[in-house]
């Protein structure tokens, strides 16, 4: 559990947040939450995950330090000759499709945005499709 605490401004997990909302947006991230756990009671119900018996979700959270920070200033990217690692690039296929596939986040300073509020880009609709990362928030 974390050990510090959380400033009032700090987004919190709280799902009832979108009950109180009427507009379509809302109503369609309710959805997809509740279909997700709907998903996983059906399998669980039919045996249908026996490839995937144990679920793990593993949560690594960086807070880089100064010197880091500076790092990332862009005249150091600029400058910064170091060879990238080789990764390999697949022009079919989806994040979705892949296993063991590592979600980042890092849109929003705050992990999640607004999934769970108003709003609805690139974090928020990541957060929905893969519904499991909402135990990050």
């Amino acid at each position: 559990f974390h050990s510090w605490e959380r400033p009032v401004s700090f987004p919190q997990f709280r799902i009832t947040n979108l009950f109180g909302y009427t507009n379509a947006v809302q109503m369609e991230k309710l959805k997809c939450i509740l279909h997700y756990f709907y998903v996983l009671a059906v399998q669980n119900k039919n045996k249908q995950n026996s490839n995937n018996a144990l679920r793990m979700i593993s949560i690594y959270r960086h807070i880089p330090t100064d010197t880091e920070y500076s790092m990332l200033n862009n005249k150091y990217l600029n400058e910064n000759v170091t060879p990238l690692c080789s990764f390999e690039f697949c022009l079919d296929g989806s994040i979705e499709e892949c296993n063991n596939a590592i979600q980042i986040d890092f849109a929003n300073k705050f992990i999640g945005g607004g999934v769970l509020r108003m709003g609805c880009v690139q974090e928020e609709i990541r957060f929905l499709i893969n519904t499991e990362c909402l135990v990050s928030l």
